[in-house]
């Protein structure tokens, strides 16, 4: 729903035009997915884009964090929906929690204190806010 798909310029890696997927069900925060042994809690995360979501397992400390942070960096807000401020306040949130492991939507899975790691994206982009 962002549009995202349109500003990303795909009409230049792919034959043909990339589509938007139609949403069949809509996230909200405060959502549980169960899915095998993970209890995943959808946590609203706003900043890249307006609708950005990660999900976490409180019980196992585990963070699916999409494009919100990575191991050492997080995401663009350049593009349509994308605030800056609102990522910084996304991030400090996620800062609060206890992360283990976290799997972005790119890079590197970040293994063994994912909070701290979380803390020093913060602090490096946004000093002063936690």
């Amino acid at each position: 729903r962002s549009g995202d798909w349109h500003f990303t310029l795909s009409d230049l890696f792919f034959d043909e035009r990339m589509r938007p997927v139609e949403v069949s069900v809509e996230l909200r925060e405060g959502d549980v997915i169960e899915l095998g042994k993970l209890r995943l809690s959808v946590l609203h995360t706003p900043g890249h884009t307006a609708g950005s979501i990660c999900l976490y397992d409180p019980e196992k400390q585990i963070l699916f964090s999409g494009d919100t942070v990575f191991a050492e960096g997080m995401g663009r807000t350049d593009l349509p929906s994308g605030d800056w401020r609102k990522l910084g306040e996304s991030l400090r949130r996620l800062a609060g929690l206890r992360v283990g492991r976290i799997y972005p939507g790119h890079g590197p899975e970040v293994e063994g204190d994912g909070t701290a790691s979380i803390r020093r994206v913060l602090d490096a982009f946004y000093p002063g806010l936690r």
